[in-house]
């Protein structure tokens, strides 16, 4: 399995984390350091190339049996089969101190009138940007949920062609995923661009599990005919401001109204 070079203390969050010159010297130093061996343990140069496409927020990717031996990592001839894809587990997340923020990190924001947990993050997928969303938790039935939106926007391809609708989208903290209801997933003003809204809601236990300074990240995973995505998100800034929302949901009574499907109306 592979994945990108990524600064140690700053894994756990990237999007959120911020960087000096310093830091890409010390990067592109190491990705030197990297072809440099790769060279002299007789490896091809597209072992690395894959390496360097896979963000530290994808799951890293398994390499096929025949990639295995036109990168020169199996020369026996005898390797036994491995699937191709995404791993299904995230790697271990690197200990240390966290970087200052910026402005990717949780903050509270308003959805609808109401207050909301929000958070933007770029969407790849093997690396390739591909567009962007935002998640958003937002008061739900007081002391027992909170309603989880995702929103997102998916560019066309280089032919123009749009992308096939959202048909699952599902978050996983700590092992356990929740599955959110796809409520619009569809172009815009004769645009390529799909835009798609799905809804759920997750527990108060979850989201403040989420918090913990242990758990440090959730997973966000769409399927279409055409695409899966999977985006590790962390919690960067999170445990600071879920108190203010959790305040706000209890001083203030929920709106019947769906926040999703107002996002809809809004959205187009």
């Amino acid at each position: 399995m592979v994945h990108q070079i990524w600064l140690g203390d700053r894994r756990d969050d990237p999007t959120a984390a911020n960087y000096s010159a310093e830091d890409l010297v010390v990067v592109q130093r190491d990705i030197g350091r990297l072809a440099r061996y790769t060279v002299e343990m007789g490896g091809g140069v597209d072992l690395l190339e894959i390496a360097l496409k896979i963000p530290p927020w994808e799951p890293m990717r398994m390499l096929s049996r025949d990639e295995l031996k036109t990168m020169k990592v199996e020369t026996a001839g005898d390797a036994p089969e491995v699937n191709s894809g995404a791993a299904t587990n995230s790697a271990a997340l690197a200990n240390g101190a966290r970087a200052a923020v910026n402005g990717r990190g949780w903050a509270m924001i308003s959805v609808d009138g109401r207050p909301a947990l929000g958070r933007s993050h770029p969407l790849t997928v093997e690396g390739d940007d591909v567009g962007a969303f935002e998640l958003n938790f937002a008061c739900g039935e007081p002391g027992r949920d909170y309603i989880v939106t995702y929103v997102e926007q998916r560019r066309s391809d280089e032919t123009g062609r749009t992308p096939s609708a959202l048909s699952e989208v599902k978050i996983s903290i700590g092992g356990k995923p929740v599955g959110l209801k796809v409520v619009a997933s569809r172009g815009r003003d004769k645009s390529p661009a799909l835009n798609s809204i799905a809804s759920g809601r997750i527990s108060v236990e979850m989201l403040k599990a989420f918090a913990d300074p242990s758990r440090r990240s959730l997973m966000v995973e769409t399927s279409s005919d055409d695409a899966v995505t999977a985006i590790r998100i962390g919690n960067a800034e999170i445990a600071r401001v879920l108190p203010t929302l959790a305040a706000s949901c209890a001083a203030t009574t929920p709106s019947i109204r769906n926040s999703a499907r107002t996002a809809v109306r809004q959205g187009g």
